[in-house]
């Protein structure tokens, strides 16, 4: 079994290994701890990375001057120097973190219990860590945010809203998971603000919650995202899909960025219509209704072989694959065959900088939707 005094959270979703690393801390402290029995390493603007890792590492060295058991909490969460940063400084860091390997494997005192958390990714040192952590016998926690878009992003954000309600002693139903998925999206950093407002709405732990709970106190924030814009385009709803876009734009950071982001959900989202067309017609289904009940009387073995046959929609998430139903009855087979090869070579104008305005590029395509 792990070693529960060493504990690793890292990853991507970067509000989740917070709230973890938290509740570890809480676990093996308690709600008030003696100053003495807990300390917390985070990054300021006065202390460099290499202090806050020495610090850290002595401070494992170090039992309590007191007696009893202490816990050591090092956040390492951006800041440190990684391959574009001055050599010296980059070099600096991974010796303090090399010196915090080697403390690790020579084992901590008995007394004391070590929580790691921070995002990682492979341009940061955090990467060398987790091989230390599983050396010296402790355990590393993996939690990563998923990407929207991307293939079964869905099924993993439910599996993410789950697990957070679960720890928070709450068993959600499926139709309040798929309507978090809906809200949210991807954004698990007001995932956890949702699920308080909901404990409260529905009477506290272990009371049963509804739809209707959350219909009631989880709103959304009223911004656009992507996830409406897709829904739009499903519904061939012209006005709001350029409503949609054009908010969803002005509000990023990044426009550009958006630009290629949304040109390749377009483009997925048309090869599962397409998809979903095909089936529909193989097998003489007239309307979503017929076609989403006959998806949902495939066996395993069924589903396995169309998967194998590149029908990949069927592996999307229950909610997800409602969602698309709807495109059954308003795009054609011939539109999609058109888009696809339109979409794709507006993906490619973009990502290979033959397009100066990528946002034209964007709206070219929509506008050919009407075509």
């Amino acid at each position: 079994m792990p070693d529960e005094r060493i504990l690793l959270v890292t990853g991507t979703d970067g509000p989740g290994i917070e709230e973890a690393a938290r509740a570890a801390v809480r676990h093996l402290t308690g709600d008030n701890p003696p100053a003495e029995s807990l300390e917390i390493f985070r990054e300021r603007l006065d202390l460099s990375p290499v202090e806050l890792l020495t610090g850290a590492t002595q401070a494992i060295l170090s039992p309590p001057f007191l007696g009893g058991d202490k816990t050591v909490w090092l956040h390492l969460d951006g800041g440190f120097p990684t391959e574009g940063a001055a050599k010296g400084r980059a070099e600096n860091a991974a010796a303090a973190l090399r010196r915090l390997a080697e403390a690790l494997d020579a084992g901590l005192p008995a007394s004391i219990s070590l929580v790691l958390s921070g995002t990682q990714d492979r341009k940061t040192p955090l990467q060398r860590l987790p091989a230390a952590v599983e050396k010296a016998g402790g355990r590393v926690r993996l939690l990563n945010r998923p990407e929207f878009g991307n293939f079964g992003w869905e099924r993993d954000m439910a599996a993410i809203i789950r697990r957070r309600a679960a720890e928070k002693k709450m068993d959600l139903p499926e139709d309040v998971v798929e309507y978090l998925l809906d809200i949210l999206g991807t954004d698990t950093g007001r995932l956890s603000a949702e699920l308080e407002k909901l404990l409260c709405h529905a009477g506290g732990p272990g009371q049963p919650v509804t739809l209707a709970n959350a219909q009631a106190v989880c709103l959304g924030d009223g911004e656009a995202n992507d996830w409406t814009l897709l829904d739009a385009l499903r519904t061939r709803n012209h006005q709001l899909i350029w409503a949609e876009l054009g908010s969803r734009l002005a509000r990023e950071k990044d426009p550009d960025s958006a630009v290629l982001r949304l040109l390749g959900l377009l483009s997925r989202e048309f090869s599962a219509m397409l998809q979903l067309q095909v089936f529909a017609q193989t097998r003489g289904l007239r309307s979503a209704r017929d076609a989403e009940f006959a998806i949902g009387r495939l066996t395993p073995e069924e589903k396995a072989a169309l998967l194998r046959k590149g029908f990949t929609f069927l592996g999307m998430n229950s909610f997800p694959l409602k969602k698309l139903m709807p495109s059954l009855g308003t795009w054609s087979g011939r539109d999609l065959v058109r888009l696809i090869p339109a979409v794709r070579d507006a993906w490619w104008a973009v990502v290979s900088g033959a397009a100066s305005d990528k946002r034209t590029v964007l709206e070219s395509v929509l506008l050919q939707l009407k075509a």
